[in-house]
């Protein structure tokens, strides 16, 4: 929806953008949504805010779409943040 600017719910084209999405549960003025990975422990505080999201929202039906920003700058720490496995593919018979 981001890059088409259709809804693919209603096929609406009034698509809105949302850049940064306050984090309501925070008390720190400012704070937005982001994914939270653990980082070791040399690091201050061992949290680490990263990929802030984003997302858009179809003005017509409501449906939503949460991207993250710069998705490769997210620590996988195996933990929090986990990479899933791609599924073996059998061939059909």
């Amino acid at each position: 929806m981001k890059a088409s600017v259709t809804c693919p719910k209603c096929l609406n084209r009034r698509i809105l953008h949302v850049d940064s999405i306050a984090d309501k549960t925070q008390i720190a003025k400012g704070a937005v949504l982001s994914v939270r990975a653990k980082v070791p422990f040399t690091v201050i505080g061992r949290w680490k805010n990263e990929g802030e999201f984003e997302c858009v929202i179809c003005a017509a039906c409501g449906y939503t779409e949460w991207y993250a920003k710069n998705p490769d700058a997210i620590t996988v720490d195996d933990e929090t943040v986990t990479v899933l496995p791609v599924p073996r593919s059998e061939p059909y018979r």
